[in-house]
């Protein structure tokens, strides 16, 4: 776990996390474009001279792919020249994205599994790359629910890539939450939310917050990535990254930047544009279901048991709204 005592005002706890490592893998925990939230992290990185890796738990058709893409029986590694006939395919644009800015050009990408399977794959990953730090990235919150909340989102894909990553020995393991508020759409209530970040900061697991400055050229790689991407994917541009990078943009209201939403449906704001970071086996630790999805093997498995637990609860925390 990481020294949250060493910490101090004038270097971001996140990075301070991160000093240690020589080459750390960024991944996407919540599938599709989750990967872009890493992206201005990754950029950062990058500039600083440190060895970063990218990856995503896809919901593309992974299985269409040629066998030469597959390094690993569940880890493919999509370069700009993958193709693939499923038009849905965030790691390909992101690839051929990076490789336009001379930047390491493969994203590595997991098939929807159980957290056993899974966590074979990382540590695959870990042993190919030599990594020693991790950070999942979620587009969104509800990676930072325990469980108890009055909605949790939709937490099969963060919650298994938290659990996956959570078994694995490597030295640094982080997890950083961008776009806080877009999943009120879901039913998450982010009251909830700032107390679980609250109650991680009083056991030591709370890495701070840090904003995304909007003129940075972190900022105006992000939008610009975002923005081919949303090119790339007419029909199903990722509403979450939209927001996110309206946010960083200075945007703030309901912005209307695909059909997929309807007037008055958002609220982009600069919170959306915040990176809120925590120690990834603090935030395993306090999930009241993770040992149920354990031993999982399928994406199906982690759905069942998942509800079975909200099921089984007495009593889930009451939502307010937020009092300011």
């Amino acid at each position: 776990m990481t020294d949250t005592a060493a910490y101090t005002l004038a270097v971001p706890p996140l990075f301070a996390a991160l000093a240690p490592a020589r080459d750390v893998l960024i991944a996407g925990a919540g599938g599709g474009f989750d990967v872009y939230a890493g992206l201005p992290l990754a950029l950062a990185l990058w500039q600083a001279g440190r060895r970063v890796h990218l990856a995503s738990l896809s919901f593309s058709e992974l299985e269409l792919l040629d066998r030469q893409v597959w390094v690993d029986e569940h880890v493919a590694a999509i370069r700009p020249d993958t193709l693939s006939p499923d038009w849905y395919f965030p790691e390909a644009h992101l690839a051929r994205w990076l490789a336009g800015r001379d930047l390491p050009s493969t994203v590595y990408a997991f098939p929807p599994l159980g957290v056993q399977p899974l966590r074979e794959a990382y540590r695959h990953l870990v042993d190919r790359l030599d990594v020693d730090a991790i950070v999942l990235v979620d587009g969104g919150t509800d990676i930072l629910l325990r469980g108890d909340e009055s909605g949790l989102g939709t937490p099969v894909e963060d919650i298994t890539s938290l659990a996956a990553v959570a078994g694995l020995d490597v030295p640094v393991r982080l997890v950083s939450s961008l776009g806080f508020g877009i999943d009120a759409h879901d039913g998450v209530n982010h009251v909830e939310v700032l107390e679980n970040l609250a109650a991680l900061d009083r056991e030591g697991g709370y890495l701070g917050a840090l904003s995304i400055p909007g003129s940075s050229r972190e900022a105006v790689l992000y939008r610009e990535a975002v923005a081919q991407a949303q090119a790339a994917t007419p029909h199903r541009p990722s509403i979450v990254q939209g927001q996110i990078a309206a946010a960083t943009g200075g945007a703030c209201g309901d912005v209307r930047f695909s059909r997929r939403t309807g007037h008055g449906d958002l609220f982009v704001n600069p919170l959306m544009a915040i990176y809120f970071s925590v120690d990834l086996p603090r935030l395993a630790a306090r999930c009241l279901y993770l040992d149920r999805i354990e031993n999982t093997i399928g994406r199906r498995q982690v759905v069942t048991r998942i509800e079975a637990f909200r099921d089984e609860l007495r009593a889930t925390r009451i939502p307010r709204a937020y009092p300011h």
